[in-house]
């Protein structure tokens, strides 16, 4: 399972074939593009932004986004940005839908700034090299998208989360104070904080399970094996003491048998255990004599 604040600035997954397929799908040349194999298309298909987060790439794999064409955004038929096709493609769950002709025209009610400010949070996190971004802008772009842009929303809301739990908010009383005012992001952030709260308690309570079912699996093993060793010394112990009782009714027998055909009657005499052999062996009286 994935902790729900997963993002790291140190360590850059590998983008995969398929993913710069989707980013880059119409900047093929003609000759490949009649050459595509046609499950490469539908798998390529599959793959949404909602599958990626560029904050997880290398720098010089996020520089990639900023080549190719630029699209140009519309509010009501009034130029107001342009954003690079790639970067939107790996940004934006809904391409398909808004792009048309290589524009998109948003409705007249959209708020401009917003849309702005959106492009260049993207832009930014393809420009930074090593560090995360700013906390502030952060701040900024949070209190931006709102619950409108629900992904976008989610991933800066989770990148502040980071600074929390790590303790790197530059002032935390101007941040609680900015919470205070900012009810949305102040509940997003308090969610996910409790979500990464739980995570951490799930994975402390399978880690304790584990250890109680490796310490129980040792205490049975450790079982096992005295039982087995008890086995095998009763059964050595049983062979033992029926080899012995062998070898001594071996020698009664012998030693009877031998009194038995002597003819001086105190050398026929029997001992006592002698008797008992004999009772046991042929159940009736010794020999007369004997």
């Amino acid at each position: 399972m994935t902790p729900p604040i997963s993002h790291s600035s140190v360590q850059y997954i590998p983008v995969d074939a398929k993913v710069w397929d989707m980013i880059f799908l119409d900047t093929k040349t003609k000759v490949n593009k009649k050459k595509k194999d046609a499950a490469a298309v539908v798998a390529t298909s599959q793959i949404t932004a909602k599958d990626i987060d560029i904050r997880d790439w290398s720098f010089a794999d996020r520089q990639m986004l900023v080549k190719g064409d630029r699209v140009q955004i519309f509010i009501d038929g009034v130029l107001i940005t342009t954003i690079s096709k790639p970067l939107l493609r790996a940004t934006s769950a809904t391409v398909g839908d808004i792009l048309k002709d290589g524009t998109i025209e948003l409705p007249a009610d959209t708020d401009e700034s917003g849309v702005i400010r959106v492009v260049e949070y993207l832009e930014a996190i393809v420009k930074v090299t090593a560090k995360p971004l700013p906390f502030t802008r952060a701040l900024d772009m949070a209190k931006t998208l709102g619950t409108s842009h629900e992904r976008l929303f989610k991933i800066v809301v989770n990148g502040l989360v980071k600074h929390v739990w790590e303790g790197t908010i530059p002032d935390p009383e101007d941040f609680a104070v900015y919470l205070a005012q900012n009810p949305v992001l102040d509940d997003a952030i308090k969610i996910a904080i409790q979500k990464h709260d739980s995570y951490l308690r799930k994975m402390e309570r399978l880690a304790k399970r584990g250890a109680r079912e490796e310490a129980n699996q040792a205490r049975h093993e450790a079982y096992l094996q005295e039982k087995a060793k008890r086995a095998t010394k009763k059964q050595a112990d049983e062979k033992a003491f029926f080899a012995a009782k062998a070898s001594k009714d071996a020698a009664l027998e012998k030693s009877i048998q031998k009194k038995i055909r002597a003819s001086e009657p105190k050398e026929r005499r029997f001992t006592a255990e002698e008797n008992v052999h004999y009772w046991r062996m042929y159940s009736k009286k010794p020999p007369q004599g004997c």
